[in-house]
Parts: C-alpha cells; sequence; structure tokens
C-alpha cells in the first residue's frame, strides 16, 4: 500500500506544479505594479514674469519707423522687362446726336511678365502670381490664361488682351 500511497503523491505533485508555479508568478507582478510605485514629488509652481513695459520710442527710432511703413507700402518692381497692353475686342459704343460722351474707365497699365501652365495656369500680372478669377485692377479679373497671353474682362462687359512680350524692353 504504500507503493501506491507514493504513486498517488507524485501524481498529485506533478498536477500541483503548473498551479503553482502560476500563483507564484501571479504573487510576484501583483508586487511590482502601480499600486507599489512611489508618489512623484509635486512640481514647482510656475512663476510669471516680471512685465516691463517698452521704453518710449527717440525721435530717431519713430523717424526709422515711418521710413520703414512708407517703403513697406511701396510695390516692388518686376524683374522682368514692361509689356505693353494690348487692347483687342473692345466693343464700339454708338452714340446719338447731343447726348453727352459716357466716361469710360481705362483699362488698367498691367505688366505681364510670365506665364505658367498647367492644371491651375498662374500668370505673373505687376509682379504677382494672380490666376482665373483674381481681380487685377478695381473692377477688372482674369477671364482667360492662354500660353503667352492673358484677357482681363471690366464689369461692364469690356475685354483687354495683355500679351507676354519677349525679350529686352
Amino acid at each position: 500500500m504504500s507503493s501506491r500511497r507514493m504513486a498517488w503523491m507524485q501524481q498529485v505533485g506533478i498536477g500541483a506544479c503548473p498551479l503553482l508555479a502560476l500563483i507564484g508568478v501571479r504573487l510576484w507582478l501583483a508586487s511590482s505594479g502601480p499600486a507599489k510605485a512611489g508618489a512623484a514629488t509635486p512640481p514647482e509652481p510656475i512663476s510669471q514674469p516680471k512685465f516691463d513695459p517698452l521704453p518710449k520710442a527717440t525721435e530717431d527710432q519713430r523717424a526709422l519707423l515711418e521710413r520703414a511703413k512708407a517703403l513697406s507700402a511701396i510695390e516692388p518692381g518686376s524683374p522682368f522687362p514692361r509689356h505693353e497692353v494690348a487692347l483687342a475686342g473692345v466693343p464700339e459704343m454708338p452714340s446719338m446726336p447731343g447726348a453727352p460722351e459716357p466716361e469710360v474707365e481705362p483699362p488698367p497699365q498691367l505688366s505681364l511678365t510670365s506665364i505658367m501652365g498647367g492644371r491651375v495656369p498662374v500668370a505673373m500680372v505687376n509682379g504677382r502670381p494672380r490666376s482665373l478669377g483674381d481681380q487685377v485692377a478695381p473692377n477688372w479679373k482674369i477671364v482667360e490664361i492662354g500660353q503667352d497671353k492673358i484677357e482681363v474682362e471690366h464689369a461692364d462687359g469690356r475685354r483687354v488682351t495683355v500679351i507676354l512680350q519677349r525679350g529686352t524692353p
């Protein structure tokens, strides 16, 4: 009987080993979790910097600021040569005898320096990039951009073609 009892104890021991190992691992993991972690030290309070107002500007500094404002208002010149505005398709308006001549706004002075084609074509007009629908002067907007010209249209329907001139001025 003692040999049977020994065999049974060995089988129970072999079956209990994985269970005991699992319990040991769980206890080991539980002892190193966040509940056992130490509390962090509180952060130092944030101090606000002292505000020192700017000193009053001297007369020379004020003059320099005014000069800088005046220079920033000036539109930079284009590195490209100037181009003439070509009038094309401006309709002749019939006039009635004795009626005063209507005042017609002259077309704007536009300088077309380059055109970049593609899905969204862009034209450099007066040194600034412009695309279809952009206003280039009061009441004048771009309605067409070609390979070597653009067309601008006035609010009253008049159209002006600006041709890209190649070469020196």
